[in-house]
């Protein structure tokens, strides 16, 4: 399923091609000038040589006596284990470039940008209904066609921490356009638009619980209480008191609503999965159905993949190549188990992994990428709600990132860099309107 979205990032570079924008610019023009382009353009070079230096065996050096690696075929040049894994990262990242030079440079104005989140939300929202109803056929196989032989998955996602994470991003954006709604000033809120967006924010959080990833619950309660908290704050000095305190038994409504849909279709479920947690830090604990790997595991995986780093410091190891080093950088009554452990194949700490398997030069272009998508929005004193509330949705899978793995999967990476390109493309068209409103005044 991975190639389409290469052909999907290579028609959104053909559509900049050809469209022009409201600006009076061709789009092509803005991204050559766009250092974000080219970035990311050397970050996709160095997943190139990766994959066409690829090629490293595992043998046994009589001399010294150890397992190893063999070279790469230009041993100065950077390069994954297979050219496989490597041509995986090249399916990943190339759409992801494309999007965001898209997000930066394709959209023609604040409606298109509203659009897309809209989109995101209504998406979000339908994929949760199709996970709840196909968690209540009992069915143990993902789309009723597919075993994955007891792991758990939810919706179209074949593991529930992604899940997870996907859901309380589109939470984020289904309350941050509620919000946006409710304090529009050129109009008064539209009664069909405040139903739908809630509808799909209940849904959307629901999905969240109903992953029954631990992460996805704890952050999704934690997104609903500020997004509660800012709204009310927010209402608190515009609205009169009459009309603060019926907002604010609606909002309690909604969330009771939500949460009463929660505890119907899986509260027992997630009262277990919350009680859980303690077996993450307990090494004594019994091990769970659903294996959960534990605080000491976390620590020693994230301290291979610092050790990995300090090896390949500049270039990294290549996509994919933590899980081949893994069980050197560990100890050795360790070394069986690292290598068919469940869940070892990757750090459970993003950035780590990327640092890992990319180098600084790889981390720092992705790094850069995203600080340039998201600046107009992250240096703004005033933002909206609709901005506040979806980069507080982003902070919450950056968090959950720290301890899992949400941008392995192409579904988030994507979500949050749309959410992301659309947000700093409102404050951009905000800020213009409002700098020439005052100009003319």
């Amino acid at each position: 399923m991975q190639l389409p979205l290469v052909l999907f990032g290579a028609l959104l570079l053909l559509l900049m091609w050809v469209l022009p924008v409201k600006a009076g610019s061709l789009p092509r023009r803005r991204a050559v000038r766009d250092p974000v382009m080219w970035a990311g353009l050397l970050f996709l070079l160095l997943l190139t040589v990766q994959w066409w230096n690829a090629g490293r065996f595992h043998y046994f050096d009589p001399y010294r006596e150890a397992w190893g690696y063999t070279p790469a075929r230009v041993s100065w040049l950077t390069a994954a284990m297979t050219r496989g894994e490597a041509a995986e990262m090249l399916r990943w990242f190339f759409p992801a470039w494309a999007l965001v030079i898209f997000l930066r440079c394709g959209l023609s104005g604040i409606r298109e940008a509203r659009w897309l989140l809209g989109v995101l939300a209504i998406n979000g929202a339908l994929l949760a209904v199709f996970g709840i109803v196909q968690q209540g056929s009992g069915t143990e196989s993902i789309f009723w066609l597919t075993d994955l032989e007891g792991i758990r998955f939810f919706a179209g996602f074949g593991y529930e921490n992604h899940a997870g994470s996907y859901f309380v991003l589109m939470s984020a954006i289904s309350i941050g356009l509620l919000g946006e709604e409710v304090f529009r000033i050129d109009r008064p809120p539209r009664a069909a638009a405040l139903v739908g967006w809630g509808l799909a924010g209940i849904l959307n959080f629901v999905g969240a619980n109903l992953s029954f990833s631990r992460a996805g619950i704890l952050l999704s309660w934690v997104l609903v209480a500020f997004a509660l908290v800012y709204l009310l704050w927010k209402g608190y000095r515009r609205w009169r008191s009459g009309t603060w305190i019926n907002v604010s038994l609606g909002a309690l409504l909604v969330t009771v609503a939500a949460a009463m849909t929660m505890e119907q279709f899986g509260g027992k479920t997630i009262t277990r999965e919350l009680a859980t947690l303690r077996k993450t830090i307990d090494p004594r604990a019994v091990r769970a159905p659903h294996y959960t790997l534990l605080l000491g595991d976390r620590v020693a995986m994230l301290q291979a993949a610092g050790n990995i780093w300090l090896d390949y410091p500049w270039f990294g190891c290549g996509g994919w190549g933590y899980r081949y080093l893994l069980p050197y950088e560990l100890p050795e009554d360790s070394w069986q188990s690292s290598s068919a452990a469940y869940g070892k194949a990757n750090v459970h700490n993003d950035p780590a992994q990327f640092l890992a398997e990319f180098g600084a030069v790889g981390a720092g272009l992705m790094t850069v990428c995203v600080i340039g998508l998201a600046r107009p929005a992250l240096w703004i004193r005033r933002r909206s709600p609709l901005t506040t509330l979806i980069l507080a949705g982003a902070v919450l899978v950056v968090i959950h990132s720290l301890v899992d793995l949400p941008f392995r999967s192409p579904a988030i990476t994507y979500a949050w860099l749309t959410a992301l390109g659309c947000v700093a493309a409102v404050e951009v068209y905000n800020k213009h309107t409002l700098s020439h409103t005052v100009s003319h005044t």
